[in-house]
């Protein structure tokens, strides 16, 4: 039986083929080691520039813009040019800035004595939403640059950003102010001196742009029901009011409201309503009475419907790149009387208890924090209502229902009134977008609340 010449050496010399074996299977497994650690540490870099990729360089300094925009509104489309100052503390190839839904055209880099720098190349992290401009050579430290950049972008993107929005023209009264009527189906015609001949009445009801200071808000008891399928909500409103002398009729805001009911309490008995009227052109709600009103607190509960689509302020609907829908609200300076029939002047400071029926699945939110839910009229829809809040005019009052998720972090107050939740809400697929929003929030509230050595007044803190 003839053996092997191979299998003969390795029987002949079985240490020096061990230690063969032993040296490839070392080589090999320092290799893969090698390869891994790359991995790994390519891994970690990036993973890193993800954690910090909302953060510019502090060393890239902006000191001025000058920004040319020109909007094609047929085309929903608009093109800009932007000169950027900057100032630059460190020797660096690359520049980095913001951007999103931009297309970029050109890119110029030029120094201090207006000379050109080569770009080499300019690229767009979309998961980052930054640019990238990376120069062939370095820059000079502690000097001033011009970063000139050449773009174009769409208008119909969303209702941020630069965007295009189609309005409804607004009547022209030319001279004389129409009266909508609400409840009865008079028509009457009031001139500009803003007399009001409220027609067989002997006596003239006097109204301006301001409210009277005789009538105050003290507290509203709100709820608002919107569809987001239709389009509309409907609501109602019980506002508690303090009438500082007799008078036969208060005036509030109201603006592009249907008002379907008005009545008034004073000391649990009902004030007789002779009127309820729209003047259209003060956006404000007449409401007579068929007798003199006596001083004191009294209840004015009002049933009304109202439009989410008319425009995007007020009480409005959204429609989002998933094709799901949320309402919102939106109030400063003077949008509030759009979304409920209220004292809409800052001066007008009142507390709130806020009611929003919402779908099952959706979530609702409001200044204050939830304090109990229960079904509403339909088996897929809940109430959700909110603890009382602080006075405040109401600019700043506020409603959302919407699909979205959150996260939160605790607040710490470091023993200056309650450590509190900070929560943030976004679209489910940009969540990871909430850390960044967390970082700044909890730092600066925390740095206020020590520096001022002021307790935060609520409960909580959100925002979407």
């Amino acid at each position: 039986m003839m053996i092997s010449p191979i299998i003969k050496w390795i029987c002949n010399h079985k240490l020096l083929a061990f230690l063969g074996v032993a040296t490839f299977c070392f080589f090999v497994s320092t290799v893969v080691l090698s390869v891994q650690n790359s991995k790994l540490k390519e891994s970690s870099h990036i993973s890193s520039e993800m954690d910090n990729r909302y953060r510019l360089p502090d060393y890239i300094k902006p000191t001025n813009y000058q920004l040319k925009l020109s909007p094609n509104i047929a085309q929903k489309t608009f093109d800009g040019i932007v000169a950027i100052s900057l100032y630059i503390t460190k020797p660096i190839k690359t520049i980095t800035l913001h951007t999103k839904d931009l297309e970029i055209k050109s890119v110029d880099f030029k120094n201090n004595f207006n000379q050109s720098i080569e770009v080499s190349s300019s690229n767009i992290i979309e998961i980052a939403e930054v640019l990238q401009v990376n120069l062939q050579k370095e820059v000079v430290p502690n000097t001033n640059y011009k970063l000139e950049i050449e773009f174009s972008g769409r208008l119909d993107k969303g209702i941020v950003g630069f965007y295009s929005s189609t309005m409804r023209n607004r009547e022209s009264f030319h001279g004389s102010l129409k009266l909508k009527p609400v409840r009865s189906l008079i028509i009457s015609r009031f001139i500009s001196n803003t007399s009001i001949d409220i027609m067989e009445n002997s006596y003239k009801v006097k109204l301006s742009e301001k409210l009277s200071s005789l009538v105050r808000p003290a507290h509203y008891k709100l709820l608002l029901n919107p569809n987001l399928k239709t389009g509309t909500f409907s609501g109602e409103v019980e506002i508690n009011v303090v009438v500082k002398e007799t008078r036969n009729f208060i005036a509030l805001h109201s603006k592009f409201l249907e008002v379907n009911d008005v009545k008034v309490n004073k000391n649990r008995e009902e004030v007789s309503v002779s009127k309820f009227l729209e003047v259209t052109s003060l956006e404000q709600l007449l409401i007579q009475f068929d007798n003199n009103l006596p001083p004191g607190n009294c209840d004015i509960s009002i049933k009304f419907n109202g439009n989410l689509t008319r425009n995007i302020v007020g009480f409005y609907l959204s429609h989002l790149k998933d094709k799901s829908t949320m309402v919102a609200s939106k109030f400063q300076p003077t949008y509030a009387r759009q979304a409920f029939p209220c004292f809409d002047e800052p001066e007008y400071k009142a507390t709130y208890d806020i009611t929003l029926v919402k779908p099952k699945e959706y979530i609702a939110l409001s200044n204050m924090n939830e304090i109990s839910r229960s079904l509403a009229n339909s088996s897929d829809s809940e109430a959700v209502t909110f603890a009382t809040s602080v006075p405040m005019s109401t600019y700043l009052a506020c409603f959302v229902v919407c699909n979205f998720d959150y996260k939160e972090v605790d607040v710490n107050a470091n023993g200056i009134g309650s450590n509190f939740k900070l929560r943030a809400f976004a679209q489910k697929d940009q969540t990871h977008k909430i850390d960044f929003a967390h970082d700044i929030g909890k730092r600066a509230t925390e740095f206020y609340i020590n520096y001022y050595e002021v307790p935060f007044p609520l409960p909580k803190l959100g925002k979407c």
